[in-house]
């Protein structure tokens, strides 16, 4: 899969020019520059020490770092997601890649023409979110 211009320059500029790859809870992955990923298990350490339920924590942790995979990034910009991955996202040759700030979710064309329609009932909410977010 290629990985998008903005994301790639981020990627490429670290020494470390790979992605975390994981389940994201819906039908999609998350793909993380390494260097993100690393900072985001520094802060699950931290607030896990704090949690108040450590079964429900440990439970969450076991399942999110069991299906990350780390993939390198080539010469070209691409990176090959495990079959396991690829399979739990239903993709089957192409994809969407939606950027998110720091991190893109990669989705079945299918699956995401089924979010994109479910959002266009939250119109609403997203213009609200907009305007708490001074957008």
């Amino acid at each position: 899969m290629n990985i998008p211009g903005p994301f790639r320059e981020m990627i490429e500029n670290n020494p470390l020019p790979s992605v975390v790859v994981t389940q994201a809870g819906n039908p999609c992955l998350v793909a993380y520059p390494r260097h993100e990923w690393d900072l985001i298990r520094q802060r699950t350490r931290e607030r896990g020490v704090q949690s108040v339920d450590k079964r429900q924590f440990e439970t969450f942790m076991r399942r999110f770092y069991a299906q990350a995979s780390e993939c390198e990034v080539d010469a070209q910009g691409r990176i090959l997601i495990p079959k396991s991955l690829r399979d739990a996202a239903r993709l089957n040759g192409d994809a969407v890649v939606v950027g998110i700030d720091f991190k893109f979710e990669i989705w079945s064309p299918q699956d995401w023409d089924g979010q994109e329609q479910a959002a266009a009932g939250d119109a609403d909410q997203i213009q609200e979110m907009r305007f708490q977010l001074g957008m």
